[in-house]
Order: C-alpha cells, then sequence, then structure tokens
C-alpha cells in the first residue's frame, strides 16, 4: 500500500484532444487554439475556484516568412483567453519532452504546500507550425550540438540494443496502437475537435514490410552507412493537447465530481556529464517516484514510458526488469506521434483511463528529456 499524504491532489477532470501528424490533420490550428478547446471542455467547476493554469509547451515560438523564430509571449495566457478564462493566472513550462508531465507534478506540489486548491495543467504544441529546418534546430543539444537521434542512436550502441530489437518493438507498437484506436479505447478520454475523433498517425503509419526496410537516419542525413535508428523505430513529429483539472480533496468531494485517479508522488532525476543519457534517465526517475511512494517496482501495474526512441524503451524495460505485457499496451510515441510539450501529460491521460476500465490500481508514467534528464509520476486509480 502507498504511503499516505498530507494533502492528497486528485485529477477530477481529464481530456485530450487526437493526435494528429506534423503538416495533417490540424495543420491550420495553433497550440494556442488547440488547447483552448480542451480547457473549455474540461473546466466542470466555477472557474473561480481555479488559482492557477499551467501548461507545458516546447515550441513556444512562431516562424517569420523568412523562417527566423521569434518568442511567443506566454502561450498559457493566450490559450485561457482564447479559450474565455482570461481572468486566470497562466504560465508556460518548457522542460521539453517532460513539460507536460511537469506542469502536472507542480500542480500536485502546489496543492500539496497548500498555495492551491484547484489547478488546471497540461500540454500544448503544434509542430506543424516549423519548417524542417527549424524542427531540426529545435531539437539539437545546446551543449554539444548532437542531434536528438544520436542520443538514442548512442544508448542503442552503449547497451548492445540492435536494429532488429527496435524494429520489432515499432512493429508491436503499431500493431497495439491499430488495435486501441479500431476498438475505440481512447474514445472517453478524448474531444473531438473540427470533425476529427482519431489518432491519425496509426491508422496511416507504415506496415512490417516498410519499418524493416527503412534506412537509417544516419544513411538518411548524413549519407553515411550505419545506425539503428529509422524514422520508423522513432518517435515522430506531431500535433496535440491535453489537460488536467487537478484539485485538493476539498473539491475533488464537491457533487457531480468523479475523480479518475491520486497523484501519489513525482520526482525528477539528472544525469552528470554527457547529455546524450537522457536516454537511459527514465528508470532512475521511476525508481524515485516508485520509492517515494511506499510502494516496489513489482507493485506498479502499468507503466507508460514514453518512447522518444524504441532504445529508450527497451533499456528501461532491461534496467527495471519489465515484462513487455506491461509497459506501453496501447502504443506509444512511435505509433502516435509525440507532440513534444503535451506528450507528457498525454500519457498521463492515456494511463488515467486505462488504469480505470482495466480495474488496475497503480500506474507510472515516465519521459526523458534533454539535458540529460528524466521525470516519473505514480498514480493510484480511483
Amino acid at each position: 500500500m502507498a504511503k499516505a499524504r498530507k494533502n492528497d491532489s486528485f485529477i477530477i477532470a481529464a481530456k485530450r484532444l487526437p493526435i494528429g501528424k506534423r503538416k495533417g490533420m490540424f495543420k491550420k490550428f495553433t497550440a494556442e487554439t488547440l488547447a483552448a478547446a480542451v480547457i473549455r471542455s474540461i473546466i466542470r467547476i466555477d472557474h473561480g475556484y481555479i488559482d492557477d493554469v499551467i501548461i507545458g509547451n516546447y515550441g513556444g515560438v512562431y516562424e517569420l516568412p523568412d523562417g527566423t523564430l521569434c518568442l511567443k509571449q506566454n502561450p498559457a495566457k493566450q490559450a485561457v483567453t482564447e479559450a474565455g478564462f482570461g481572468s486566470l493566472n497562466a504560465w508556460t513550462l518548457n522542460k521539453v519532452c517532460s513539460s507536460g508531465l511537469r506542469s502536472v507534478m507542480l500542480a500536485d506540489s502546489m496543492i500539496r504546500a497548500g498555495h492551491a486548491k484547484c489547478v488546471l495543467a497540461g500540454g500544448m504544441e503544434s509542430l506543424s507550425g516549423f519548417s524542417k529546418e527549424n524542427i531540426l534546430a529545435l531539437l539539437r543539444d545546446p551543449f554539444d550540438g548532437y542531434m536528438a537521434y544520436e542520443a538514442g542512436e548512442w544508448c542503442a550502441e552503449k547497451f548492445g540494443i540492435g536494429r532488429d530489437e527496435q524494429d520489432d518493438w515499432a512493429i508491436e507498437s503499431y500493431k497495439k496502437a491499430r488495435f486501441a484506436v479500431n476498438s475505440d479505447i481512447f474514445q472517453e478520454e478524448i474531444l473531438s475537435f473540427n470533425g476529427m475523433y482519431k489518432d491519425e498517425e496509426p491508422l496511416i503509419g507504415p506496415d512490417e514490410k516498410y519499418i524493416l526496410s527503412d534506412k537509417t537516419i544516419f544513411e538518411i542525413l548524413n549519407k553515411t552507412v550505419g545506425g539503428t535508428i529509422t524514422a520508423s523505430n522513432a518517435s515522430k513529429n506531431a500535433d496535440g493537447t491535453a489537460m488536467c483539472l487537478v484539485a485538493n480533496e476539498t473539491i475533488a468531494k464537491m457533487p457531480g465530481l468523479q475523480p479518475l485517479g491520486r497523484i501519489l508522488e513525482h520526482a525528477s532525476y539528472a544525469h552528470h556529464g554527457d547529455t546524450k543519457s537522457f536516454t537511459i534517465a527514465p528508470p532512475f526517475a521511476i525508481r524515485l517516484a516508485v520509492e517515494k511512494a511506499g510502494l516496489k517496482i513489482s507493485d506498479i501495474d502499468f507503466f507508460e514510458i514514453n518512447a522518444a526512441f524504441a532504445s529508450v524503451v527497451l533499456y528501461a524495460m532491461c534496467a527495471l526488469k519489465l515484462p513487455a505485457e506491461k509497459v506501453n499496451v496501447n502504443g506509444d510515441a512511435i505509433s502516435f506521434g509525440h507532440p513534444i510539450g503535451a506528450t507528457g501529460t498525454i500519457l498521463l491521460i492515456k494511463m488515467l483511463y486505462f488504469l480505470k476500465h482495466s480495474g488496475a490500481r497503480y500506474g507510472v508514467v515516465s519521459l526523458c528529456n534533454a539535458g540529460g534528464e528524466a521525470t516519473a509520476m505514480v498514480v493510484e486509480s480511483f
């Protein structure tokens, strides 16, 4: 049983949009417009109870006609204002891939400390608004100049994770994702927007033959032979948004509300030295969060570990000795896409609804993020 905590926080509402491919079904919409739709849908209480809004966003810039990138002014405030709640305090958080989960972690911390009774937290991203060149610039390490895929390759090479193993994981990821989408497993958690209500990538992504024959990113970008990571066995650039309403026990018990779950604990972890080590950071964050919750890894029913690259998940499973049937059971960022600032919240929402429908109790969500870091959260279903 998990440790008792003072001032527990509960997720009383959670919704996401379907995930769109970059330049796909949401290409005409900004991240703020996508987020505004979800914000309007989940504020089910008097918005006067909401003390703060925290929204994770990585691509918080806009592109001028000449390709120049300019910083947006507090995209979170723009989103809540567009949603019709301009009187709410709002701020934007950037922790790269962990942005969406970190926003919920901070909401929980504020409630536990007694500084807030209810916080709207989530993430948003629209990578359709950027050229390929600027996306590559956003994904370049500011310390050493390497590209994100080189970190995934480093992990694969260092720990002996071969191309075949990564391709096999990608094939299974697409199989699970297609089954989940076609079976409407996500129906309750998804808000239809602009007539779209199903995640896009699983329905049009590559088949097994293409995955096995795809060229590596080294071969495509560097024009050299070698490498194991391909566009097929790595996460895809995407558009998406997701929001959670996090509240204290008093609000969670208000008439008409049915909490989805309780946040038990969370943790962040940072490796010192080579920043490519973000690809092996999730197991460290997961162990910390599970230990803080007073649980063991074996107590956790299911794990959502963000598949920035197949090598990241495969390493984490090996390090934590996790059976495949507990990890990313409905697919992952390889088969759905990775709207960077939103993915953490999306994975959390997927976990909460899956625990609810499966009757399981404990779930862990974890993401690596650039700079040698990772985050993790432990939740309990209600």
